[in-house]
């Protein structure tokens, strides 16, 4: 370690001068392309510490449609104009996903309070799955009451289409969840 430090100091090491380069050169693709293979790598991890190389179960996964049947379902005054917001953004969106193509990548619903988010981006999500035959979805939101809130709407919607209570279609995770996973497939509780 020393020889290192005695090294450094004298100039001898070229290595660290290409570090510093490279600190300047770093950009937002290269910012992006290393948050993926991190979470490849993560995801791997995890994966092979959790499911110790078994098989795992498809689970049922909600639909766009199961959302819309939802949103449908809520007897809202056409003339409100809080209404009228929602049916908007609810369109705009859906109109915007049927545009995508594979290439585009990042999305984004700035909207107001109240304005109908939290219905319309599960939908957005579920749509782009569908378009695109992907087999999950992480809905990653930065608050833990966002997170909660979000959930509680995302479950009622589970429960409208009469789909299982199953951590396989609907999970909720922050540091103030219980860690509790069930699955109805196997008729037992894990925790």
């Amino acid at each position: 370690m020393n020889e290192v430090l005695e090294d450094r100091q004298n100039g001898k090491h070229k290595k660290f001068r290409t570090i510093k380069r490279m600190d300047r050169n770093f950009s937002a693709q290269h910012y992006f392309l290393l948050n993926l293979l991190y979470s490849f790598l993560l995801n791997a991890d995890k994966s092979d510490a959790i499911l110790h190389d078994s098989e795992v179960k498809d689970a049922p996964i909600l639909k766009s449609k199961h959302v819309g049947e939802y949103k449908s379902s809520y007897k809202n005054q056409p003339n409100n104009p809080i209404y009228q917001i929602r049916n908007k953004l609810f369109s705009t969106v859906n109109e915007t996903i049927e545009r995508l193509n594979e290439n585009d990548r990042i999305f984004s619903i700035n909207t107001p309070t109240g304005s109908g988010k939290t219905i319309t981006s599960l939908n957005a999500a579920l749509k782009i799955l569908e378009k695109f035959k992907h087999d999950r979805i992480l809905y990653c939101l930065p608050f833990t009451s966002v997170i909660d809130q979000n959930y509680c709407v995302f479950d009622e919607i589970r429960k409208f289409a009469d789909m299982p209570d199953d951590s396989g279609i609907l999970l909720k995770h922050h540091h103030l969840t219980d860690i509790h996973y069930q699955s109805i497939r196997d008729d037992q509780v894990a925790f």
